[in-house]
């Protein structure tokens, strides 16, 4: 299943699979369902939805996840205020981002280095985030 697909079209499918399976039934007069291997298959058709529910809980948490990665533009919206990022300015002319945060009360952005930043102009900005399980750890544990 490609990425961008969602997981809930599939389970539909399945779920018009199991309607078929019980469509036949009614078309022979006769409970097929019974059938070893139609059980078989209904088995294998319900484990599938239970993991393509789980698979889709899955790409919405990483979606979420690379959504605190993504470059945000200033003109989009600001860090709160204190929260250290990864800074953008094209007259750095560096593939390099530096680091620092945005003061709103000076309307200035501060380079970890502590020159203010007045006269550069920072196009886009990201959060450093850390893995949530660095953010568990507590030191010397």
């Amino acid at each position: 299943m490609p990425f961008d697909e969602d997981p809930m079209d599939s389970r539909s499918e399945l779920d018009m699979c199991i309607d078929e399976i019980k469509a036949l039934q009614k078309e022979a007069g006769r409970p097929i369902t019974e059938h070893p291997d139609v059980q078989r298959l209904i088995g294998q058709i319900t484990k599938l939805q239970v993991d393509i529910a789980r698979m889709g809980k899955e790409i919405e948490r990483m979606r979420e996840e690379l959504e605190k990665h993504r470059w945000t533009p200033v003109s989009k919206g600001l860090p709160k205020k204190g929260q250290f990022c990864h800074l953008y300015m094209p007259e750095f002319n560096s593939n390099c981002p530096q680091k620092g945060w945005y003061s709103p009360d000076k309307k200035v952005w501060t380079t970890l280095v502590r020159s203010y930043c007045r006269t550069r102009k920072v196009t886009h900005w990201m959060p450093i985030a850390l893995p949530e399980q660095a953010l568990q750890d507590k030191p010397g544990e």
